[in-house]
């Protein structure tokens, strides 16, 4: 009589979900479906509501499983709110799966999380793709925001 897990085929990483180290936990899981009942995302971060026009956004893709979204939002997203760039250009998160939907006009597609795309009008004005690290993204978000009209006083 044969094995039974020889007799029965195995799924492959792709068939189960799972792509490399980047697993859909069940916790992600529950953290996407709670998100979507309560506003907020898994890391604390509550979606931006309401535009007015001509306003300008940091749009901020992200994907469950995704290690490097983890850590922006560990060590950036927590403190995003109350710095001056925050000021300047909110944080509006977005799902990647959902990023069709919200009707933004970008330049290319974004094939990377996270991705943060400067937008006015919901069109591109400029993005960074990654996390490389705080200080690298402080200094290229401060890039992207000096490409900004200057505010009136």
């Amino acid at each position: 009589m044969e094995d039974r897990a020889s007799v029965v085929p195995r799924r492959t990483d792709r068939q189960a979900g799972t792509f490399g180290n980047d697993r859909l936990t069940r916790r992600d899981a529950l953290g996407i479906t709670v998100a979507s009942l309560v506003g907020v995302l898994p890391c604390g971060i509550a979606p931006a509501r309401a535009k007015a026009p001509g306003a300008v956004a940091l749009v901020y893709v992200w994907q469950a499983g995704c290690s490097y979204c983890r850590d922006w939002e560990a060590k950036i997203g927590a403190i995003y709110d109350k710095t001056d760039e925050a000021k300047r250009a909110p944080l509006r998160p977005i799902e990647r799966r959902t990023l069709e939907a919200a009707g933004l006009v970008l330049k290319r597609p974004v094939r990377y999380t996270p991705t943060f795309v400067l937008v006015a009008d919901d069109a591109e004005l400029g993005r960074i793709e990654g996390f490389p690290g705080e200080d690298l993204f402080w200094w290229r978000l401060g890039m992207l925001l000096n490409e900004l009209p200057a505010e009136k006083p």
